[in-house]
């Protein structure tokens, strides 16, 4: 599948679920704090990348998940597996709790995680972010 056709899959999902919920574009937006437009342009596959904040909004006005916008599985039961010691040491330095850190342990971005406490800490600090936006 090319990236093409993934950027419509996630536009596609958006607007099933969006629509599913009885929402129009213009609520949607408003509820995560974009544009009309930015939606449109999601849904149509125009967009190229979309922040990790704003997905993670979607996903939450949605009811969803980011892995399942992405048309990916997101298993958390198995995150306890994926804890690593930074993601413990993140946890016990910054006080996260357990749910943000099984969130943070199913978070791959090409095939990579973070490999230090920051850039862990990073990550969770661009989501936070993103839930204020």
């Amino acid at each position: 599948m090319t990236a093409e056709e993934k950027e419509h899959d996630l536009g596609r999902r958006i607007r099933r679920l969006r629509e599913d919920m009885g929402l129009t574009v213009t609520e949607l937006a408003e509820r995560v704090g974009v544009t009309k437009g930015y939606i449109s342009q999601i849904e149509s596959g125009a967009v190229k990348k979309v922040a990790a904040s704003h997905l993670f909004d979607i996903a939450q006005v949605l009811n969803t998940d980011i892995g399942y916008l992405l048309g990916r599985k997101v298993v958390l039961e198995q995150a306890d597996t994926l804890v690593t010691q930074e993601l413990k040491e993140l946890q016990a330095a910054y006080d996260v709790n357990p749910e943000d850190i099984k969130m943070l342990a199913s978070i791959e971005f090409r095939g990579e995680r973070p490999k230090t406490v920051d850039g862990w800490k990073f990550i969770l600090e661009a989501l936070r972010h993103g839930r204020k936006i």
